[in-house]
């Protein structure tokens, strides 16, 4: 849970530079600040109680929120400090009526504002409030880096944790301000108090180091790998004594000589929590099938820890001891008081938050390779029942009938035409989850290596089943993918090479590289779908207005288009003018040998092979202006190739041929028409044609390959 120092850090502690207290907390001063530094935040709070006390000359009042860490009460405890819990509301912030019913029996000397997971806490009547009382504002930052907007300006006190947050054993830093309501920096005699009781603080008997060493041994022992795993119960903690374990409150020269060295790199640190916390979000989004919602960003503050609700303490729990058996940094925060454990009303959002939040770390010393690890644990948990088998093709069928927005690349068809035209072998395999229920199928296209094994690819898959697409689809795939990934490393197909169907956006790439594969540097495949579920004359209306003018010019101007066989003369007046169409637009395509392989496939109900033509009608029907391809392949049809001649275009044939290919994809049953290609190297004329059917435009993760 905690940052590791890094072995460039060690050279600092052979340092004999000196630094003052002045120097060391520049990150965390504004101008006229004065900064007091201690082992802990505990001991600060304990100060400045102390300091009210003899600067007032009575016992004070020190108001706490109730969602607070009983154990950093340690020192005021023993002081016999008279401690009110005020009450959160909802979201974290202190209830302003129940401050103002409390106030009437327990006037607040010190109130503690706590600014939590490193966002700042406004309460703007707060200022008032005090200011009525007569208290001093406490603003406990020890959840915050350094400074920023919100914090650190309406105190007369303010409370930052270093050691929380970099890697160092111990440092707490208590920050007087200048602008305080108070004015305290102005009152010489008030600063001088302060002075002495910090020192009588630091002159306190105790042993200082052997905590510390404690610390650096384990943190470098991590850095060697060799960690020692625990568990720990979700369950609220003991209210046990800290006495023996809590720090000397003298701040130790190991650690400010860490400090030191890395003062310089917390805009670092700020950054790489926030990335940390983003990468969490997007790994609990694909892979942990639970509501979790990170907790809102101010958008200055840089996370403490990565917060997320349970919508109940049970839930909660579950998902605290899943993540904990997966050895995940999750913890729990904090051991409230046992005063607000016992009042069930007035601190019933306390117990909420406690109840039924769980933290993840968010430190800068997590990995890509961590992260890698976390996703492929909670993978393997989420499919460890999953199963894979090999079907054939009436089995195929059946499925295929039922899956989502197919692919025309996992056809069967499409499989067996790659076969006969370019010799790939043929893998269809089905995957079905831990209860039985078929969840996804893929088609992968083998090359053989004898004595070893083979490569296998994965193109536009896999297919997900209808019944299971549920609220994300997308992660459910990712799982099936993963299932994947394990039969064919027990296949021996040592190289995966995939183009999967998944959205391109982070959440995605961070669940490919949890399963082991790395992004190919091609474009991915992006194109347009367009749902077919609203009537002929409301797919009319949604053309764009420009390209329904072009359709409109073309029926007028008297284009005829007709269905062919694809087969003899049409097939290879096809194959001609798109060997053409190649060589005029330099671009590779698809083989003339694969075309005559998807022509040949016999018409079904998941599949058919169109081939248009259109003619000029006053020439009648003996020579094509144009021609065009479409392929249904269960429940979309893909838009695979067009082409006219100078007439063709003149005519706006090209419009009248894709509208009744489109005609015939809805009469089909398709659900789907796909543009077949639609991305940032599409040239433009091309792409401004596609674009004007307004199809819903979709891009995927790309391609990625994974070795061994």
């Amino acid at each position: 849970m905690a940052p590791l120092p890094e072995w460039r850090n060690l050279l600092e502690l052979f340092s004999r530079k000196e630094i003052s207290d002045a120097e060391l907390a520049e990150p965390w001063c504004r101008e006229g600040d004065r900064a007091f530094w201690f082992s802990r935040s505990t001991w600060s709070l304990a100060v400045v109680t102390a300091w009210r006390e003899q600067w007032t000359g009575r016992e004070v009042v020190v108001w706490v929120p109730d969602y607070f860490c009983n154990a950093a009460l340690y020192p005021l405890r023993a002081m016999n400090t008279r401690l009110v819990f005020y009450p959160i509301d909802a979201t974290l912030k202190p209830d302003l009526v129940a401050c103002q019913r409390l106030a009437e029996r327990f006037p607040p000397d010190l109130f503690v504002l706590v600014h939590y997971f490193g966002e700042p806490n406004d309460a703007p009547w707060l200022g008032a409030f005090c200011q009525d009382h007569g208290a001093w504002l406490i603003e406990d930052g020890a959840h915050v880096l350094q400074p920023i907007p919100g914090v650190g300006v309406s105190g007369d006190v303010v409370l930052y944790s270093p050691h929380k947050l970099l890697a160092i054993p111990d440092g707490a830093v208590m920050i007087v301000t200048a602008s305080g309501p108070a004015q305290l920096t102005a009152r010489n005699k008030a600063m001088e108090l302060l002075t002495t009781i910090q020192a009588g603080f630091w002159n306190r008997p105790g042993e200082r180091w052997k905590q510390p060493l404690i610390w650096m041994l384990k943190r470098f022992l991590q850095r060697l790998g060799i960690r020692r795993g625990h568990h720990t119960a979700f369950a609220q903690p003991a209210g046990e004594s800290m006495s023996s374990r809590l720090l000397h409150p003298r701040m130790t020269d190991l650690s400010r000589r860490l400090l030191r060295g890395q003062s310089s790199r917390i805009p670092w640190v700020a950054q790489q929590r926030r990335h940390h916390q983003e990468r969490w979000a997007r790994l609990l989004a694909w892979a942990l099938p639970l509501p979790v919602d990170p907790m809102a960003s101010s958008g200055h503050g840089v996370p403490y820890l990565a917060r997320y609700g349970l919508g109940s303490a049970r839930q909660a729990e579950e998902t605290f001891d899943r993540l904990q058996k997966l050895h995940f940094p999750v913890t729990t925060w904090p051991d409230l008081p046992p005063e607000v454990l016992s009042d069930s009303d007035d601190d019933s959002n306390a117990q909420s938050w406690r109840n039924t939040s769980l933290f993840l770390a968010v430190h800068q010393s997590l990995s890509n390779d961590g992260f890698g690890g976390y996703g492929r644990r909670l993978l393997k948990c989420m499919t460890s029942g999953w199963q894979v088998r090999e079907v054939l093709q009436p089995e195929w069928e059946q499925h295929w009938a039922n899956g989502m927005q197919t692919s025309l690349l996992q056809a069967w068809e499409y499989g067996e035409a790659k076969a006969r035209a370019e010799g790939w072998r043929v893998c269809r395999l089905l995957v079905v989850n831990d209860s039985g229920t078929p969840t996804g199928l893929a088609q992968l296209l083998i090359r053989p290596i004898w004595g070893v094994g083979g490569i296998a690819r994965l193109n536009r898959g896999p297919i997900l089943m209808r019944r299971q697409a549920d609220a994300n689809p997308a992660a459910k795939r990712l799982a099936v993918l993963w299932v994947l990934m394990r039969e064919a490393r027990q296949r021996h197909w040592w190289v995966l090479l995939a183009a999967p169907e998944l959205p391109d956006d982070p959440m995605m790439r961070e669940g490919l590289r949890a399963c082991g594969f790395r992004m190919r540097n091609v474009p991915g495949w992006a194109s347009g779908r367009l749902s077919l579920r609203m009537e002929e004359q409301g797919l009319l209306m949604n053309l764009d207005g420009k390209w329904r003018c072009s359709l409109r010019k073309g029926m007028k101007l008297g284009v005829l288009v007709s269905r062919r066989s694809a087969t003899g003369d049409d097939l290879e007046a096809l194959l001609q003018n798109y060997r053409r169409l190649q060589q005029n637009r330099a671009f590779v395509g698809l083989s003339e040998a694969l075309l005559r392989m998807l022509a040949r496939e016999s018409a079904s109900a998941n599949w058919k092979f169109n081939l248009f033509f259109a003619h000029a009608s006053e020439s009648g029907m003996s020579s094509p202006i144009g021609m065009l391809v479409s392929i249904r392949a269960g429940d979309t049809a893909t838009y695979l190739i067009g082409t006219s001649d100078d007439e063709g275009r003149r005519m706006q044939a090209n419009s009248v041929m894709l509208w009744e290919a489109i005609r015939q994809a809805k009469d089909d049953g398709c659900a789907w028409f796909d543009v077949g290609g639609l991305n940032a190297e599409t040239p433009k004329g091309i792409a401004e044609f596609k674009r004007g059917i307004n199809a819903t435009p979709y891009q995927f993760v790309g391609e990625w390959y994974r070795i061994g």
